[in-house]
Formats: structure tokens, sequence, C-alpha cells
């Protein structure tokens, strides 16, 4: 949701928030508490719901304008192959923190930033940038003219040497390790 464009009067702004949550399929209560705490002056989108599938995409894309101030918006996911071998090593992205928006102004607030591991030493190398759009909008929120600034760009890859049959080997010895020990309750492998 675009907070300046959502409807100046707070009963077309709860009936919005309903009509979205049975949409959305979620608590009517969470939209209804998000709408309220929003500033109706921000021109930043606030995520309501992420990861919708294609069919509610689209159906929602065909039904703007009964739905002011809501835009749907593709981000990137990153994929992890076999994520739960090395998880440790390549860390985990997280939503942008109040913090983050204030140290870079390339981030959006629904984006996600690497909190540890290799997601946090390379995050910007890996990220990408947002695009901009100038948009001018006149006294009733109807817009004029936009003007493309910069286009979306993707991240760069990372290709790390890690030895990852090794990797591999040794995790499935310590969760064998550990689900045949009951006193232990964490385990470590130091390979030479």
């Amino acid at each position: 949701i675009v907070p300046m464009d959502l409807p100046k009067d707070r009963l077309s702004r709860d009936r919005l928030a309903i009509d979205l949550a049975k949409i959305l399929k979620v608590p009517e209560i969470l939209i209804l508490e998000r709408f309220t705490k929003i500033n109706l002056a921000e021109v930043n989108p606030v995520l309501l719901k992420e990861n919708i599938n294609r069919d509610l995409a689209l159906f929602l894309e065909t039904r703007l304008n009964d739905f002011p101030g809501m835009v749907i918006k593709k981000n990137a996911v990153r994929q992890y192959i076999d994520g739960s071998y090395f998880s440790h090593i390549l860390g985990y992205t997280s939503k942008v923190s109040e913090s983050d928006l204030r140290k870079d102004s390339n981030f959006s607030s629904i984006d996600y930033v690497g909190k540890l591991g290799i997601e946090q030493v390379y995050d910007k190398y890996i990220r990408g940038l947002n695009g901009v759009i100038e948009m001018e909008i006149d006294s009733v929120s109807r817009l004029k003219k936009e003007k493309r600034l910069r286009d979306d760009s993707s991240g760069n890859d990372v290709v790390l040497t890690i030895d990852s049959a090794l990797q591999r080997k040794i995790t499935d010895v310590l969760h064998l390790q550990l689900k045949n020990t009951s006193s232990a309750k964490g385990a470590s492998a130091v390979a030479l």
C-alpha cells in the first residue's frame, strides 16, 4: 500500500482494509492496525502481504482501481540450494529495519538485507538496486507525469569455494551422532 494514495476518510480506509483482508486471507485486525499506524503523507510503500501466488496477483492487478493505494511489486528472492547444509556460512536475510533505512537511501521499506554470514558481508554486492520513478501528482493525488530515473538492476553472483561434498558429509555424520546420543545438545567438527 502507498499510504499517500489511501482514501482520506477513516471509514473508507476501514472498508478497504476489510476487503483486502478477505482477498489476502489475513485477519482483518492486522490490516486495520497497519492502516491506523501508517502516516498518510508517506509515499514509500508499506507491505501488507508477501509471497502471494500468481493467480492472486493477476486477480488483484485486474482490480487495482477498486483498491486505492494498492500496488503489486515483484521482489527478487534469493534461493539456497541445500541451504540446511550451508546456513551457518551463508547466513540469512531479514526485512530492513528503521536503522537500515536511515543508513542507506537505496533501501525501500519492503527490501530485505543480509544480516549474518556471506549475506551480510557481500550484501551490497549481491543486492542490486531498486529502480527510481519520479511522479508528479496533483492536489487530489492524480498522477500527472511519470519519469523513470533508474531501472531496477540485479545484484551480482557470489561463487564460493566450499568443499560441498565434505560439508554435506560432516553435517550428515553430526546429525546421525546427535540422533544416537541422548545427552548431547549440539556438535561441531573440524576438518584439517
